[in-house]
């Protein structure tokens, strides 16, 4: 017996999936195992230590290459069954639904294809689950539902991105006077290969950038967030975001520099996993940067 159950909220240590009923274009976004002929929905198991919303936002883009999406937390769901050794057991998982605009290509995974349906197959992976999680999903959407956050994959010319670097670059000056002056030259935007922006009601509220550091590390660049959404998560968020899209592109580890009169950076990097490193050039010898590294692998 398999039973499904949904909750308004659970204990966060107890949720180990995260599943995402995702649409593009009014179609069904399903995907396709390479060793199976069956369909299932996007998501998968919670990584040690991660965010439950970072381990979606990993799933969604490992599993379909999503690159601009809008996506909202809907509630808790539960699955009771038998367990390896014939006990009953209750495990729990937080339900999503995205709205994918725009993919890229589907990052190396075990997932062969991502496929758009206008309805439904019958030929589940999971057919005494999948089923019932889609059908919440439905009435949620029937009952009108907002999609408050989106996330966007884009370029450093987005006219969004251009704005909310400026405004870091206000809050930069402020904090750091004259000295922030010989900073500049290495904020040019031109060698920026990996930018994200998110949305919150429509209104551009966060960004962040990499360029590439060397032939197998990324240089995080450009992380901002406005004054008045801090304290949300959402730096944490494009750290995370900008990982993902640096792991699908090939690299193994991720760099950064931030300056010493910045502790709430310093404190969200550390708690992202990065660790401080000899400062990396241009920053040799300067005693207002401090450099972090981390390792995806």
């Amino acid at each position: 017996m398999i039973e499904v159950n949904f909750y308004e909220n659970i204990d966060d240590h107890l949720l180990k999936f995260a599943v995402i009923i995702s649409k593009s274009q009014g179609k069904w976004v399903l995907c396709k195992h390479k060793n199976r002929s069956t369909f299932e929905c996007p998501g998968g198991h919670r990584e040690d230590r991660e965010e439950i919303l970072m381990a979606a936002i990993r799933e969604l883009y490992e599993e379909t290459g999503a690159a601009d999406y809008s996506i909202q937390q809907i509630c808790v769901y539960s699955v009771t069954a038998e367990d390896d050794t014939e006990n009953i057991r209750e495990t729990f998982g937080m339900l999503y639904y995205a709205d994918i605009a725009r993919f890229e290509a589907l990052p190396e995974s075990e997932i062969e294809e991502i496929v758009l349906l206008d309805s439904l197959p019958d030929n589940w992976t999971y057919p005494k689950i999948q089923p019932k999680l889609i059908d919440k999903i439905t009435y949620v959407l029937m009952a009108g539902l907002t999609l408050s956050l989106k996330i966007i994959n884009t370029e450093s010319k987005n006219n969004d991105f251009i704005s909310l670097t400026a405004q870091l670059d206000d809050d930069l000056n402020q904090r750091y006077g004259k000295l922030q002056t010989q900073y500049n030259k290495h904020n040019n935007l031109d060698y920026i290969n990996g930018t994200v922006i998110i949305y919150k009601n429509e209104i551009p509220v966060a960004c962040g950038a990499f360029k590439e550091h060397d032939a197998k590390s990324i240089e995080l660049k450009r992380i901002f967030v406005k004054k008045e959404y801090r304290r949300q998560g959402l730096s944490k968020l494009i750290v995370h975001e900008l990982e993902i899209i640096g792991k699908g592109k090939g690299y193994t580890s991720a760099y950064l520099e931030t300056g010493i009169n910045q502790p709430e950076a310093i404190n969200l990097y550390r708690s992202s996993g990065y660790i401080t490193t000899p400062n990396f050039e241009p920053y040799i010898g300067n005693k207002n940067s401090i450099c972090m590294r981390k390792d995806f692998y």
